[in-house]
């Protein structure tokens, strides 16, 4: 079973972590911490959530400068043809694995922290096809075979009983929940079931939000089984069910 960590100081010098992202919460801030602690170290950073010009403005909003951080976007050119820069390689098709995989070995160095954001964005992308991103996730553990190298992986906690993120439990050797005060009986006793349902109810919820030709009785019908399952429904929108 993994190391439970609450203090995001204590985020680096681990093999691979899983930084499990509450609701209503972004990974931003945990990165501009990340990047306050390390001093040289070459930081490669893989988004398919945002943009890297959209993290580039959390940075400078933080008044943080970092040279050696290199972004592989799967983003930005995923909508339009855009052109790789030095910091940069831009990925048309953010769920081509195999090339990610290609440019990430070109980018690292011996002790370079690699992290992925987001897994959660990931499962979405391959509904019923854990099987394939579990694997690439092995492959790139052997990565520390020939590198001393850090990998840090987010996802949203309404998905950390899901499928992908059960089965590749063993390859994380910490856990950083942030703003969660966790014990490993409780973590023991999760219901992976109860918790894919809830994921499934309330991504239907935003659903029925973002559409406003849907009969308001089927918001009501929705957001009834969510208060059955005793989930405190949400008072805005959130954005991660868009």
């Amino acid at each position: 079973m993994s190391q439970i960590l609450q203090d995001e100081n204590n985020l680096l010098g681990n093999e691979t972590t899983l930084v499990v992202i509450p609701q209503n919460q972004v990974f931003d801030d945990i990165f501009c911490n990340i990047l306050t602690q390390v001093t040289t170290q070459d930081v490669v950073y893989i988004t398919i959530k945002k943009s890297k010009l959209a993290i580039e403005e959390s940075l400078n909003k933080a008044g943080i400068k970092y040279p050696n951080l290199f972004f592989i976007d799967g983003v930005s050119a995923f909508y339009k043809s855009i052109k790789n820069e030095p910091n940069c390689t831009y990925m048309s098709d953010p769920y081509d694995l195999s090339f990610m995989t290609q440019v990430i070995r070109q980018h690292v160095t011996k002790d370079t922290l690699i992290i992925f954001d987001s897994l959660s964005t990931l499962l979405q992308s391959v509904s019923g096809r854990s099987d394939r991103i579990c694997n690439w996730l092995h492959k790139l553990s052997d990565l520390k075979k020939s590198y001393k190298i850090e990998f840090i992986f987010t996802c949203d906690s309404i998905d950390l009983n899901s499928n992908l993120i059960t089965e590749s439990m063993k390859l994380f050797t910490t856990q950083f929940r942030p703003g969660e005060v966790i014990s490993k009986k409780t973590e023991l006793t999760v219901d992976p079931q109860r918790n894919q349902i809830i994921s499934e109810l309330l991504k239907t919820r935003q659903t029925l939000i973002n559409n406003k030709k849907i009969a308001e009785y089927s918001l009501q019908l929705v957001e009834a089984e969510l208060t059955k399952l005793q989930v405190k429904v949400p008072s805005k929108i959130d954005s991660q069910y868009n």
